[in-house]
């Protein structure tokens, strides 16, 4: 929830729509006005010139894997080359329904739900050689990442790594997915989910008309540094401190002791603070 707990806007938001179309269930078969007025607002401030809508981040997710499926450029190259692999990274959580709990790396997710789609190849988060050897024309469909990975442990990828993967996903022909959040310019494909509703059912996969054509019908701003560097200031004196990482609203401190101790503390002091296990 980007808002925090009962933002007295976001209710009244919520109760003013509940009256007016309570139905919030996206089957992609029908349009109403709100979603077409999200639709443009998301296209006005991203890359994207197609929107498609969903109810949660892990049904973005297969969604997404169902758009490369049918993504049109690559059925020569499937008759040609055997175009069938998907490149995700160490520590990633990227949902654990069929397609996604295959693209996630933390096998305490995957172990239960094996033998899970075929054709993933993982490699070190931020290691862009091995990428760069990794992603190869008739050969890889996409590259799945997060730029910012939550479960696995607040680990950044750098503007850097991402717009490196960009250029090498342009030469080998493949497509680069943003998992969640990063910069609008870097991709072809995004998912999006929690951010859009403040924890309401819905999800978006943004994309390029390039992408989306395979499918028939059926702010980043001035602050996104703003909370790291105030756990910065705060805590760079604190010996217990290993790390503050991540940005945007997505933070994490990572200590040199178990974080049990404080997140029960923090919840006896009424704030709600998560962990996230470093592999």
């Amino acid at each position: 929830n980007s808002l925090g707990h009962g933002d007295p806007d976001w209710v009244n938001a919520v109760v003013e729509q509940a009256h007016a179309y309570p139905f919030y269930l996206f089957s992609g078969q029908d349009a109403w006005i709100m979603q077409v007025t999200l639709g443009k607002r998301l296209m006005e401030c991203s890359f994207a010139v197609r929107v498609f809508f969903a109810n949660s981040g892990m049904e973005a997710n297969e969604a997404a894997v169902n758009l490369l499926g049918s993504f049109k450029d690559f059925h020569t190259l499937i008759r040609n080359f055997l175009v069938t692999e998907f490149i995700a990274f160490t520590h990633s959580f990227h949902g654990t329904t069929m397609g996604s709990v295959a693209l996630t790396r933390k096998e305490h997710y995957r172990l239960p739900f094996e033998p899970v789609m075929p054709g993933i190849k993982f490699i070190e988060h931020g290691n862009f050689e091995e990428a760069k050897k990794a992603i190869q024309h008739g050969k890889t469909v996409a590259v799945f990442i997060e730029p910012i990975q939550g479960e696995g442990g607040i680990y950044s990828a750098t503007k850097d790594f991402l717009q490196a993967l960009r250029a090498a996903c342009d030469d080998a022909g493949a497509l680069l997915v943003f998992d969640e959040v990063g910069s609008l310019h870097f991709c072809h494909l995004m998912t999006i989910a929690k951010p859009l509703a403040g924890g309401l059912l819905i999800s978006v996969v943004p994309t390029t008309e390039r992408v989306a054509a395979a499918i028939s019908a059926g702010d980043h701003n001035r602050k996104e540094h703003y909370w790291k560097e105030l756990l910065v200031n705060k805590l760079g004196g604190n010996l217990r401190v290993k790390e503050v990482g991540g940005f945007g609203l997505i933070v994490g401190i990572e200590l040199d002791v178990q974080a049990s101790p404080l997140v029960d503390a923090r919840r006896n002091a009424s704030l709600l603070v998560l962990t996230a296990e470093r592999s």
